[in-house]
């Protein structure tokens, strides 16, 4: 190969142009092309069996429409067995079918590919004012909950143009997702798989206003949402703070209402119960760390003298620093527990359940 990357291309229904893409990529590029008809039906076996005329081009594929993230992985899995004995293969770069990534681009992809063989390259767009409103809006707001999700800053979550090493090949195919929240998920797992990121600003291009993408706005952005706020550490822990306050707040009735504690005496037992069961959902579903290393007793003495440090040195004297200020408690008590909800948190992800690599 001239350059020693495959580029891979997802298809479903694709126009005429995707014959022309991909004989300028043999053209000037030089290096194979695999082709993934995604189910695109009788109508438009003219256009692959053209392509499969192209010295260089493989086509492959299967019936029913199985969505983009399923394409890439069949075309993922593809390539790895084809290039399995190649040590000179890089990776593979994934374009569009619709001819909005420019040969240029997708060759800039494929060198940086080759100059960074442990980090997925992403082909990002700068959006400018000729980008369709709901293009630039729906990439805006994605890139602001993926970062708060992830702590990763990333330009253009949405970009189709990446480049992936050879050796991340079989940890892509185990991924989740079928339709396009699998490139998002992609993004979610960069942690996890080891796996750096680089960006290479490419050409922005809409043909037609973008009329060509089969991008359901609704049920995919749903999917891709759900699975940001699903696999997000934040997310979860947000959920399981609230589901704590509730089982504190059942318990502290339950003793208060029948009579067998004070008020100001339930709040203690009723704390005590909500922050076992909030160590054992943080521990087990929330950082997943219940496969880690250290012992329960270890991550159980950090959680509690959490609770404790966070309780006497941040929320009480946060609080009365606030009301010597002036401060109305109906104010500075929420901000204390804000400031406590935080730190709860990075101490926790980042120290109690950290996950030691092997």
């Amino acid at each position: 190969m001239k350059n020693n990357f495959c580029v891979l291309i997802p298809a479903y229904k694709p126009g005429e142009c995707l014959i022309d893409l991909v004989k300028e990529i043999r053209l000037k590029l030089g290096c194979q092309c695999v082709v993934v008809d995604d189910g695109s039906g009788n109508e438009y076996k003219k256009i692959f069996d053209e392509l499969r005329l192209i010295s260089g081009c493989h086509v492959i594929g299967y019936e029913k429409n199985g969505g983009k993230g399923h394409a890439l992985k069949t075309g993922f899995k593809f390539c790895m067995e084809k290039y399995s004995g190649d040590k000179s293969f890089e990776g593979v770069v994934t374009a569009d079918a619709d001819g909005q990534h420019l040969i240029k681009d997708i060759f800039q992809v494929g060198k940086e590919l080759s100059e960074n063989p442990d980090s997925l390259i992403m082909g990002v767009r700068s959006f400018g004012k000729n980008v369709p409103l709901r293009s630039k809006l729906g990439n805006n707001i994605t890139i602001f909950v993926y970062r708060i999700a992830s702590g990763i800053k990333i330009s253009d979550t949405q970009t189709g143009l990446r480049g992936i090493p050879a050796k991340y090949l079989e940890q892509m195919i185990s991924l989740e997702g079928e339709r396009y929240e699998y490139e998002m998920n992609m993004l979610l797992k960069l942690k996890d798989m080891g796996l750096g990121v680089r960006e290479v600003t490419i050409e922005t291009v809409y043909i037609d206003d973008n009329s060509s993408s089969h991008f359901n706005t609704i049920k995919d952005s749903a999917k891709i949402y759900g699975l940001i706020f699903r696999k997000a550490y934040i997310f979860k822990y947000i959920l399981s703070s609230l589901a704590a306050f509730i089982v504190d707040y059942i318990v502290y009735v339950m003793l208060f209402s029948t009579g067998l504690m004070t008020s100001k005496n339930a709040t203690i037992p009723a704390r005590v119960v909500s922050s076992i069961f909030n160590f054992a959902v943080n521990k087990k579903f929330v950082f997943n760390s219940n496969k880690g290393t250290r012992s329960y007793f270890t991550q159980g003495a950090g959680y509690f003298l959490l609770v404790i440090f966070n309780l006497f040195v941040i929320v009480r004297p946060v609080n009365m620093l606030l009301v010597s200020l002036g401060i109305s408690e109906y104010i500075s008590q929420p901000i204390a527990n804000v400031i406590q909800f935080i730190i709860s948190y990075v101490v926790q992800k980042l120290i109690i359940f950290r996950i030691k690599k092997k």
